[in-house]
């Protein structure tokens, strides 16, 4: 009886061997699902992130050729404002000599 209760024993050990690296594959095999899952999300990140960079690049072209069409935009209109400057002068030196040839008459 002794060495069936071993025996017992030793078999009972053996199943409860099996079954904890049993369990131990499924959690391995889990955790490998879980890196390689891990792993291409990380390389999709990589992607979109170089995307975006890529995005922002042609954004920063864009706003860099806004700014000068707004830099030449801009000397144009003053260049247009020192005209009409000038324009205000010349009528105000008009309307000054047009009262005084009015006035002598």
């Amino acid at each position: 009886m002794a060495e069936s209760f071993e025996r017992q024993s030793l078999k009972t050990a053996v199943e409860l061997l099996v079954s904890m690296r049993d369990n131990d594959t499924r959690n391995f095999d889990r955790l490998t699902a879980s890196i390689e899952a891990l792993t291409l999300n990380v390389s999709q990140l990589a992607t979109q992130q170089k995307a975006t960079a890529n995005n922002l690049d042609k954004v920063s072209d864009r706003i860099d050729r806004l700014t000068a069409v707004i830099e030449r935009q801009n000397a144009t209109i003053d260049g247009h404002l020192a005209v009409a400057q000038a324009q205000s002068i010349n009528i105000a030196e008009l309307t000054r000599l047009a009262t005084a040839i009015v006035t002598r008459s």
